[in-house]
């Protein structure tokens, strides 16, 4: 597989530990709970059918509409979450494989799905221009990747009359499902406070803006943080995402759901090739701090003691039902670094920030950030409901302000390394300080 895929992104989708080759999961099989799946239903939407994510992609090649059709049924037979399903108990089970239907229409859609009998994957086709839809059910950030990786080799396969070479299947998400609710069990009370009430905002009432940083910028103020601070990214704009949040708040700390990918929720378990909506959210309290300085290593610190594990938190709330705190009136969900691993014959034409929601569902929170990176740019993407003064388009435009001063005072910092960067010694501040005084002429 090394000299068929040189490319080191497209490799890593070969490379990993040797495993057991994966059974099939049965049909009518129930998937479980999971701290996703229990978050959906406590939401009680207005229209849980059209709750998802959508991508554009633009053909390069000539590709018939019965190639994609065969395409995304070789997809809808290998991951058994896009054939899920609502029986008449009211379960989420495993449906049998069966063909995927190509509509041809103007795009946008708006895709709805009827939890009980459609696939939870659409597709719309206009001239070259391709449109999946999902149901969120099915999917999450690193699972529209997975697909599209995967998509893009079924159709390979399609077009040249030979079977797909999909890499090795992984755990199934009902394996998933199972193992959470195993860990669940374990868990005690304590360790997430309690009390407070998420808001819920209709999301027709709430105002949205989107920005985009250029390339240039956006690699000189995070390899800026990174080496003054050792911030990787999903950090560093957590951090201004606060600053800017406490400054709204007449500089009282924040709270702040963040999203996860939740993959590693289950120690040992490879669900790296495996489909499903895997995402955890866990609360962090960002402390109102004076000085930039000051400011970045507090939120660094106060979100890597969290961080460790903010998979327990949804186990806690949504499978043990034990009492948390409920308080985050923000919520932040960093999507990563978004790029085709082979774009000969697709390209994503742009990074969704905003699933397919329908306006009268709720947004449970007062403002909700979602950022990606995509070439080298960062995107950014806020939603603010009408109690919070100013709107998206300024708070946005401040937190990108607020990065531009990052990034200039990281440039003239001397690196400066924190007890959180060390994770195998226990060292406050002042002690890490004086080790690195001790021996800095010895590095």
């Amino acid at each position: 597989h090394i000299l068929r895929h040189p490319d080191f992104w497209e490799m890593s989708t070969w490379i990993g530990q040797e495993h057991e080759r994966v059974q099939e999961v049965a049909v009518s099989t129930e998937i479980g709970s999971t701290p996703a799946l229990c978050w959906f239903e406590e939401q009680h939407f207005s229209d849980p059918g059209m709750y998802g994510q959508t991508v554009f992609l633009h053909l390069k090649q000539h590709v018939t509409r019965q190639e994609v059709e065969q395409a995304l049924t070789d997809l809808v037979a290998r991951h058994e979450m896009l054939r899920a399903h609502l029986d008449p108990a009211g379960r989420l089970v495993v449906g049998a494989p069966r063909p995927v239907r190509v509509e041809t229409a103007s795009l946008p859609v708006a895709a709805r799905f009827d939890l009980s009998r459609d696939l939870f994957i659409k597709a719309f086709l206009e001239g070259n221009r391709l449109q999946l839809s999902l149901h969120h059910w099915a999917v999450d950030g690193l699972s529209m990747r997975i697909l599209l990786e995967d998509f893009a080799r079924a159709l390979t396969g399609v077009r040249s009359h030979k079977p797909a070479r999909f890499p090795q299947k992984t755990a199934s998400f009902q394996t998933y499902a199972q193992l959470l609710a195993d860990k669940a069990a374990g868990l005690t009370p304590g360790g997430w406070g309690e009390g407070g009430r998420e808001p819920h905002v209709i999301l027709s009432q709430t105002s949205s803006a989107e920005f985009e940083m250029d390339a240039q910028r956006t690699d000189r103020i995070f390899k800026s943080a990174q080496r003054a601070y050792a911030l990787n990214t999903q950090e560093l704009l957590l951090s201004a995402l606060a600053q800017t949040a406490s400054q709204l708040a007449e500089q009282r700390p924040v709270v702040i759901m963040v999203e996860g990918h939740g993959r590693d929720a289950v120690e040992g378990l490879d669900v790296s090739r495996t489909v499903g909506w895997f995402t955890t959210q866990y609360p962090v309290e960002f402390p109102a701090v004076h000085g930039m300085q000051e400011c970045l290593i507090a939120h660094k610190e106060c979100y890597r003691k969290v961080a460790q594990r903010g998979a327990d938190y949804g186990l806690a709330r949504y499978l043990r039902r034990l009492p948390v705190r409920r308080d985050a009136w923000i919520r932040f969900n960093y999507l990563g670094e978004i790029r085709l691993a082979d774009p000969s014959l697709f390209s994503l034409e742009s990074v969704p920030l905003c699933g397919d929601c329908s306006a009268q569902n709720t947004m449970p929170c007062l403002l909700d950030v979602t950022a990606a990176i995509q070439e080298n740019r960062l995107l950014l993407r806020v939603c603010m409901a009408p109690q919070l003064a100013g709107g998206a388009q300024k708070f946005g435009q401040q937190m990108l302000d607020l990065l531009e001063q990052v990034g200039e005072h990281c440039l003239h910092k001397t690196a400066m390394r924190t007890p959180s960067d060390f994770p195998l010694v226990s060292l406050t501040q002042d002690q890490l300080q004086t080790i690195l005084e001790d021996t800095e002429d010895v590095i």
